[in-house]
């Protein structure tokens, strides 16, 4: 059951990553797409519909906690954390949070080619082509350093090669899609690859849920750090009734909102 739960929060994550990094992206590049009112608007009708939040501190965020979570930060005896704020923003943390910027806006600017109409789809091309190499270098040098810092000794991890490998190449294979205008196939290549990166880390942390620097001992797991065997049944069940609803709405809202967005679409004569 504790392996289950694991699995679930990895998924939910996941899902998460994909659909609030496009959202992330389009407010990153709102200020340099979005050049008068009117393209404002565009930008942010494309994304209204489903989420109206996305800036650029989310999304550094969620890459210093997640890449923190792996790398390890000072957790005690008691599962206290034992350290200061400064602690939490170690090199590798600042590499992750720089990753998932660059790839959330590189998907952003992908959703926004294919949501918004004329110059405006062709603005958020361009700025793709410009945001695709320091993206897939982040990657590149992210995932390079996860495999050569993070521990995974003493059967604490699992390192299957596909995860990483196939986010490094769904990364690589953006710059070449975008230039060839398959423009559906770059924002799934960004997809993917946010995808399988969120599967590495999750593979990579199991069976733990937070590492310690201080020592093994001390790392919260999937064993100590869980709820009672009840409260899990419990929650398998409310989520094996409710998961597929909130699926399903979030696959029927996107189709229903899914046409491309252009000026004349706009009240007040845009």
């Amino acid at each position: 059951m504790n392996t289950l739960w694991f699995s679930l929060i990895a998924v939910l994550w996941t899902g998460y990553f994909f659909l609030e990094g496009f959202d992330f992206g389009v407010g990153i590049l709102l200020p340099f797409l979005g050049r008068n009112d009117a393209d404002r608007r565009v930008l942010i009708r494309t994304i209204g519909p489903v989420w109206f939040v996305g800036s650029v501190l989310p999304a550094v965020l969620w890459g210093i906690a997640f890449a923190d979570l792996l790398h390890g930060v000072p957790i005690g005896s008691g599962g206290d954390y034992a350290g200061d704020y400064l602690d939490l923003l170690q090199p590798y943390a600042l590499l992750g949070g720089a990753t998932f910027l660059l790839v959330f806006t590189l998907h952003g600017a992908l959703f926004l080619a294919l949501r918004t109409r004329d110059d405006l789809a062709e603005q958020a091309r361009r700025a793709a082509i410009r945001l695709w190499p320091p993206a897939a270098i982040a990657v590149l040098v992210f995932l390079a350093w996860t495999f050569a810092t993070t521990p995974v000794a003493a059967g604490r991890g699992v390192v299957p090669d596909l995860p990483p490998i196939g986010a490094l190449a769904a990364v690589l294979a953006v710059g070449w899609l975008v230039r060839a205008r398959l423009l559906g196939w770059a924002f799934a290549a960004t997809g993917i690859a946010i995808v399988l990166l969120t599967a590495t880390f999750f593979l990579r942390l199991y069976p733990r849920v937070m590492v310690s620097s201080l020592g093994p001992s001390f790392d919260l797991t999937i064993s100590n750090a869980s709820s009672s065997p009840y409260t899990l049944g419990v929650m398998s069940i409310v989520a094996a009734v409710f998961l597929p609803l909130v699926l399903a709405y979030q696959a029927w809202t996107y189709w229903v909102f899914r046409r491309r967005i252009g000026r004349k679409d706009l009240a007040g004569g845009y």
